[in-house]
């Protein structure tokens, strides 16, 4: 996979040309916006993989999910005087899952989704031949929506029994309001869910689920309550102009515009998965983090779309490691490389409870009373035996280096790279000499790899990924992070 990237007023980026190869190399200071980059593709790439369909139904059916969570949490007792009906609850329930059901079938269908998606609004003849090919899932959700609307209005009438009992004052005054309120939800989001649903053209319906996964994922991952806070210019909009892929555009108040090539569209959602991996601090929490989300009193899913200083990616990820997977490891010589007896002489296991636990020597520690280092090797490992990492993969990585003696970068680098070979796509933003010194020697000795990276240079001034070789971007990324060590040695020498 080879692109180029163009970036126009986008955080610390002005104008900004960048190229995107199997293995891509972010390269530089600090605070010269790689992990801006990174962070960006990843939430483009990643919505445009996801299942638009399912992200789009999450999204309708969290207001019912919601009401059922708040009528959840009051007292049984009161339930039972009001003769809430827990057997309707559940059919509601089983409703929602049976239409996320349907939309997860539809990931399948990938070549008529993407061609439905991507035929212009005003070619009707190509619309209407595709769309009569898709096959009956799409009707069945738009059915099902019926149902569960239907299922709704019995619990709103069962509801409005709380709300009669709480003007009686027989609970007390407590309740009834937040009845009320779980009674509003319930009807709004089943109303607006059915609508939805049967008044929208498949293609539109996938529209939406890319602009709202695309709004979520830069949300969630940079922190921003508004889009608009990542404009450079607040009088510009933000344009990611990706060749072969796609355009991107935010405008005043964080709106988003965008236009996808078919073609690049294919290409992405061909990958299994897109994951970021970051700070192993994040893993050495992992159970803390996840319990303040599941324990949100409106948390609808694993997580709540909330604001809550962890990028969402670490959820996404954590997710996918409690997936089970039957096909073996795609890369047994990588894993066996990485937790042999002079790298990690360990590995990164889950418990049956599900935490994180590093295994050596027969003894397991818990992930939080291991090294950093170990952490962040380990968790590596730990992906590519549970197959989260496979041939189908594409992978950002923010300062692999992290917590890493220079031995250990360059097992790093080594493995990356490997991965890369293998068909992997792996960008990495890194400021380790080590890491680009094993880069410069394994191309010297193995000159046919230099086509398989793009090296980007980002200093405070411009990013270089264009124009110069890799021997020249490689000799100045080097002098600039080398040159605080240079000028620390000659002073050494003179004093």
């Amino acid at each position: 996979m080879l692109f180029d990237l163009n970036i126009r007023n986008f955080g610390k980026l002005d104008d900004a040309k960048i190229r995107i190869g199997r293995f891509t190399v972010f390269a530089g200071p600090n605070n010269t916006g790689k992990s801006y980059v990174s962070k960006l593709l990843y939430s483009l790439f990643n919505a445009m993989n996801a299942n638009l369909v399912a992200t789009r139904l999450d999204e309708l059916a969290k207001p019912i999910l919601q009401g059922l969570r708040g009528i959840e949490m009051m007292p049984a007792r009161i339930l039972d005087v009001s003769s809430y009906s827990r057997d309707t609850q559940q059919m509601l329930r089983t409703y929602v899952q049976e239409m996320q059901g349907y939309a997860q079938q539809m990931r399948s269908d990938i070549q008529d989704m993407e061609r439905i998606a991507t035929v212009p609004a005003d070619d009707y003849e190509s619309y209407e031949e595709i769309s009569g090919t898709f096959g009956s899932r799409y009707p069945q959700l738009i059915e099902k929506s019926k149902e569960l609307k239907k299922t709704c209005a019995i619990v709103e009438q069962e509801v409005v029994k709380i709300l009669q009992l709480y003007n009686d004052d027989i609970l007390g005054g407590r309740w009834g309001p937040i009845a009320g309120i779980e009674q509003f939800i319930l009807k709004e989001g089943s109303d607006k869910l059915h609508e939805e649903i049967s008044n929208t053209e498949y293609r539109d319906f996938i529209i939406s689920g890319l602009e709202y996964k695309t709004r979520q994922n830069l949300m969630m991952n940079f922190q921003t309550p508004n889009l608009s806070f990542l404009r450079n210019k607040q009088d510009k909009d933000i344009v990611i102009d990706i060749t072969s892929i796609g355009k991107f555009e935010i405008g005043e108040g964080g709106q988003i515009r965008f236009s996808v090539n078919i073609t690049g569209l294919q290409l992405l959602r061909a990958y299994s998965k897109v994951i970021y991996l970051e700070s192993p601090l994040y893993w050495k929490l992992k159970e803390a983090l996840e319990s303040l989300i599941v324990n949100s009193r409106f948390s609808l899913s694993s997580r709540e779309e909330r604001l809550t200083g962890v990028p969402d990616y670490f959820y996404e990820l954590a997710s996918a490691l409690k997936e089970k997977h039957t096909n073996g490891v795609a890369f047994p010589s990588l894993l066996e490389k990485l937790t042999r007896e002079d790298v990690l002489n360990g590995k990164i296991e889950i418990s049956e409870h599900g935490e994180l636990v590093f295994q050596e020597n027969g003894q397991a520690l818990s992930l939080p009373l291991v090294a950093m280092g170990v952490a962040n090797l380990g968790i590596l490992a730990l992906l590519i035996e549970r197959r989260i990492i496979d041939k189908e993969t594409f992978i950002f990585i923010d300062e692999p280096e992290a917590h890493l003696h220079p031995a250990w970068q360059v097992v790093m680098a080594e493995t990356l790279f490997a991965l890369s070979q293998q068909g992997v796509n792996v960008v990495i933003a890194t400021h380790s000499v080590d890491i680009l010194k094993w880069l410069e020697v394994h191309v010297k000795e193995k000159p046919e790899d230099e086509k398989l990276i793009a090296l980007n240079h980002f200093t405070p001034q411009e990013i270089k990924g264009h124009g110069e070789d890799f021997e020249a971007k490689m000799v100045a990324i080097k002098e600039s992070l080398i040159r605080p060590f240079a000028d620390l040695h000659l002073k050494d020498l003179i004093l």
